[in-house]
């Protein structure tokens, strides 16, 4: 991650922009080149300049609304962690923290995904960035001897994707759990599936 911001130009913050709103709306869904062109008041030929697909487009946009939010500077208190269980503990309330955020933009991909290709590369992208912090947290757990000997590092990377998935997420919230009922359970659940003599 760099420490200098660099300047998005002004046709593509608006692209971007535009995208973002569409995204987030009350009514959220993946929209279409034109759209995105008509909610940016430029051409169609315009978007295609800087966006050469409509995958190309969501996954610059996802990144857009994550540096939006503040999700590197989120991520970055995970690796600030002084030991392997406080960095289980934070990922947990950072993803915690953060699904709310982008629960709408979440929900458009998930519904696409198996039908459109595009949005399937979309939703990769915002999966690979979960995947990358809880693969981290399981190896700092693992080089500090406290992962669970039942654990290889690919299977409990994959278990604790799932666990902080907005699906997961999803359905506890339904259920009848509150955020921060779901952020002090599910520290408790990870820290007892993934950690030795727990």
């Amino acid at each position: 991650m760099s420490s200098k911001k660099e300047k998005i130009p002004e046709t593509r913050l608006s692209i971007l922009e535009a995208t973002r709103q569409i995204l987030d709306s009350p009514k959220p869904r993946v929209p279409s080149m034109s759209e995105v062109a008509k909610a940016a008041g430029i051409s169609r030929q315009a978007v295609y300049l800087h966006f050469a697909s409509r995958a190309e487009l969501l996954i610059a946009a996802i990144r857009y609304i994550d540096e939006r939010q503040g999700l590197p500077a989120r991520l970055a208190r995970i690796y600030e962690s002084q030991n392997s269980t406080q960095m289980l503990d934070r990922c947990v309330e950072v993803w915690g923290g953060y699904l709310p955020e982008i629960r709408g933009i979440a929900h458009v991909l998930l519904q696409l995904r198996d039908s459109d290709s595009e949005v399937l590369e979309a939703w990769n992208e915002t999966v690979r960035c979960l995947k990358d912090v809880c693969r981290d947290c399981i190896k700092a757990l693992k080089t500090e001897g406290r992962l669970a000997e039942a654990w290889t590092l690919p299977l409990a990377t994959d278990m604790l994707t799932g666990m902080l998935s907005i699906p997961c997420w999803d359905e506890l919230r339904r259920l009848g759990w509150n955020n921060q009922q779901y952020i002090k359970n599910m520290k408790l659940a990870t820290q007892k599936t993934f950690c030795k003599d727990f």
